[in-house]
């Protein structure tokens, strides 16, 4: 599993944010409507109407009830996207809370606006006109402020979850930022810290609301750097950085000189490899193509670690050699992967997002290309058992059902010599019978 699934998630909540603002806005419009229309309907054809207070005109509750739903709803829009991609809980943004302030001030506002009318004579008609005018601003702003900080806190959430340990504040950076968040601009606190305006996230409704209302920033989350190869970490438990190394990273670079691959390709790629936690989103690895690097989780044997290493530097392949997953012949391919009963399994489970990104596809397919590969040359032995055993992430297929794609994904891999010959074409003749 690569880092780009942390990205692809906290994109996809971002998107979902940006289509679900038109609505909310309306949602927000529409409530205060109905409380300017409740207000002015009240309100008597006498001129010498009584001294009035804005609870005789228009039920607070109900315009709180309804700001209340609205971003409720929404909410759960985002909550769901972040579910589903990454399992992670809802993100902490307190409705309740930002709808009863809303309303309140609402209140306060149409009740100076009703004394200041009674005190200066205007007439109902008059009076109507200005109830409408109040907080004709207020959905636009407040659907703005509500979705910036729910999309942030969702994100955030994702990043726990996701074991991140470090966010980032970034502004819009044009003359419209306020000096207090200019001031913070690229300022990096802990995920579960507060950064110095008082936020935990842009737009958080904890936080001062002069930094709050109206604020169009937003959380990014640079990686902590792992260990390198050319500099393992101290000896450790189970699978430490030098293990890794020298139990996965050495062998495996044996196993690809064995398949045909330009291994000094390989290495000039300088990818990094370094040991997370055990959880790691539930599994084996990832690769994050901003810094190169490839994370093993710990608490594995040696056999499926290495597996998992040659499925994420399909990955490393994929981002640094660039343009293997573009062209007819990986058009070819992906229609037909698409056909083969492995998608369909994949299908089954659901998030199509993510299993047919040409990312994974090319992940999963580079795998399962190493095993053939190294079953042609009858150097696969300690490979075949893990696909019989179940642990191979990219093998999913027969040798017989992967035979056309095997020399698909062959050809591609020797148009960008990630290759330097090809494999036995008698003994896949023999595979294909």
């Amino acid at each position: 599993m690569a880092d780009t699934d942390f990205a692809r998630a906290i994109s996809a909540v971002n998107a979902r944010a940006e289509e679900l603002l038109p609505d909310l806005e309306a949602e927000l419009t529409t409530a205060y409507a109905t409380a300017a229309d409740q207000a002015a309907g009240s309100l008597t054809a006498d001129a010498t109407w009584h001294k009035p207070d804005a609870d005789e005109v228009y039920d607070q509750a109900e315009l709180r009830q309804r700001i209340e739903d609205a971003l409720h709803f929404a909410k759960g829009e985002l909550d769901s996207s972040i579910a589903q991609r990454l399992g992670a809980p809802p993100g902490d943004y307190d409705v309740p809370g930002i709808a009863s302030a809303v309303a309140g001030r609402h209140r306060e506002a149409v009740q100076q606006a009703l004394l200041d009318g009674w005190n200066e004579g205007k007439s109902v008609d008059q009076m109507t006109e200005i109830l409408h005018g109040i907080g004709q601003s207020s959905p636009a702003l407040i659907a703005r402020t509500s979705m910036n900080g729910m999309s942030n806190a969702t994100s955030l959430s994702g990043a726990h979850y996701a074991e991140v340990e470090v966010k980032e504040w970034l502004t819009a950076e044009d003359d419209r930022v306020r000096d207090t968040h200019a001031e913070i601009d690229g300022e990096q606190q802990p995920v579960t810290g507060i950064f110095t305006n008082g936020c935990r996230f842009p737009g958080d409704p904890n936080g001062p609301p002069e930094e709050v209302w109206n604020c169009r920033c937003t959380l990014v989350y640079p990686e902590a750097p792992l260990a390198s190869r050319s500099a393992p970490e101290e000896e450790g438990v189970s699978m430490a950085a030098e293990d890794v190394l020298a139990q996965v990273a050495a062998p495996v670079d044996d196993h690809f000189a064995l398949a045909g691959f330009d291994v000094d390709r390989l290495l000039d790629m300088e990818v990094n490899i370094g040991q997370g936690g055990q959880s790691m989103f539930g599994v084996g690895g990832r690769y994050n193509p901003s810094r190169n690097e490839i994370t093993l989780a710990a608490g594995r044997g040696a056999e499926e670690t290495q597996n998992t290493y040659i499925h994420e530097m399909g990955h490393a392949v994929d981002h640094n050699f660039g343009g293997l997953t573009q062209g007819d012949t990986w058009t070819e391919f992906l229609e037909a992967y698409r056909e083969t009963e492995a998608a369909d399994s994949l299908r089954a489970q659901g998030n199509a997002d993510y299993w047919f990104s040409n990312e994974e596809i090319f992940a999963r397919s580079f795998n399962q290309y190493v095993t053939e590969r190294l079953a042609d040359e009858g150097s696969g032995a300690l490979l075949k058992q893990l696909q019989a055993d179940g642990l191979l992430t990219g093998t999913s297929m027969t040798s017989q059902h992967y035979a056309p794609l095997f020399d698909l994904m062959e050809r591609i891999l020797l148009d960008h010599d990630v290759i330097l010959n090809p494999s036995n074409t008698h003994r896949r003749q023999v595979l294909r019978s």
